[in-house]
């Protein structure tokens, strides 16, 4: 599976986690959606049987059935007034 990271993801998440190196985004997959199953993200630590990514020094943790939904991934960090988001989407 091929995940990237912005930049802008990579520092929001350093400046808050860099002292958990366990910590990282677990992207899964949630079916609770009327168009079906769907890739999200959450920040998580390792379970057991996950696959496991190092990218920019950040952990990405997955299970298998992640990789049927897609096969490139971007991970990314967006502000506005009212949030601060990570999110994930697929590359085409």
């Amino acid at each position: 599976m091929d995940v990237q990271i912005t930049p802008s993801a990579v520092e929001a998440f350093k400046m808050d986690y860099e002292d958990n190196p366990e910590m990282g985004f677990r992207l899964y997959l949630a079916d609770k959606s009327w168009v079906g199953p769907r890739i999200r993200l959450v920040l998580d630590e390792p379970e057991d049987e996950d696959k496991i990514l190092v990218i920019d020094g950040i952990n990405v943790y997955y299970k298998h059935e992640v990789t049927i939904l897609a096969k490139s991934l971007i991970i990314d960090y967006k502000t506005s007034f009212f949030k601060k988001k990570f999110f994930v989407e697929r590359i085409k």
